[in-house]
């Protein structure tokens, strides 16, 4: 958390694992049954014990059972094609997906990203329609919006409760193109200058790796299976590239515009 505090907590006995929300809630997973059960605080709402069961538990579950479950936002745009944003927190995925909402493109995920190999390329599957700002990021992106709610337990973040209809896409989609947000460069530029470049082999596997929902983190077995499953996906044909810009709203315009060259450019190599 920014405050420096843990906001979640994992351990393991046997096949069962523990993911503790500490003062929220634990969830006890049991992989080989498909079985989850849900233990909260009696101050934590159902409200909140459903929103980290959907958001946070089942993609670890899922991903422990050889799938690439990624924490990534994602877009439709009025074209067609179909792009996936990478990053670590705070490198404004969520704000970037909103700025195409903005202009009329549908939200795919802001959380949960599922992608699978199908004999139509890499498909990417939305997990649930979600999307999360800071409050900066809300003003600037929806000013005086009363379509967004505070959640408790993502400190001061709030989420969209009007995501339906053509405002989302929820069926299984062919990804475009895949970007990793600010790359290995932890610096934003200073200026308008807006940097994409190639990335592949061991770069997009670390970005994967550290955007994937793994569940267990120590075992070789189950780590050997999802980097495998990282490695099948990265094998498509789908392009990878990084995107670094600095963090200022009055710039998304021509960051969707450089995106566009650059899905462009992929397409025609």
């Amino acid at each position: 958390a920014p405050n420096g505090q843990p906001v979640i907590l994992g351990g393991k006995k046997g096949d069962t694992y523990l993911l503790r929300f500490p003062g929220v809630a634990d969830y006890c997973i049991h992989p080989a049954k498909g079985l989850v059960r849900a233990f909260r605080r009696s101050e934590t709402s159902i409200e909140t014990l459903a929103h980290l069961l959907v958001g946070q538990v089942i993609p670890r579950l899922i991903c422990h059972q050889g799938h690439v479950v990624l924490h990534a936002s994602a877009v439709q745009l009025k074209n067609g094609r179909n792009i996936a944003f990478l990053g670590e927190r705070g490198k404004g995925k969520s704000t970037l997906v909103s700025s195409y909402m903005l202009t009329g493109e549908k939200l795919l995920t802001d959380d949960c990203l599922l992608l699978e190999r199908s004999n139509q390329g890499l498909v990417c599957i939305p997990a649930f329609p979600s999307l999360r700002l800071w409050p900066d990021s809300l003003e600037a992106m929806f000013p005086g919006s009363e379509e967004f709610i505070p959640i408790g337990y993502y400190g001061n973040k709030a989420k969209h409760i009007g995501l339906h209809g053509t405002r989302v896409e929820t069926a299984p989609v062919a990804l475009s193109t895949l970007y990793i947000l600010g790359g290995f460069d932890d610096e934003a530029p200073e200026d308008d200058s807006i940097f994409i470049e190639p990335m592949g082999g061991a770069g997009a596997m670390k970005a994967m790796i550290q955007s994937a929902f793994l569940l267990d983190t120590v075992s070789a077995e189950s780590l050997t299976q999802n980097f495998a499953a990282m490695t099948e996906v990265l094998n498509s044909d789908v392009p990878c590239f990084t995107l670094n810009y600095a963090r200022r709203y009055e710039l998304l315009p021509k960051v969707r515009e450089a995106v566009d060259s650059a899905m462009n450019r992929g397409s025609r190599d």
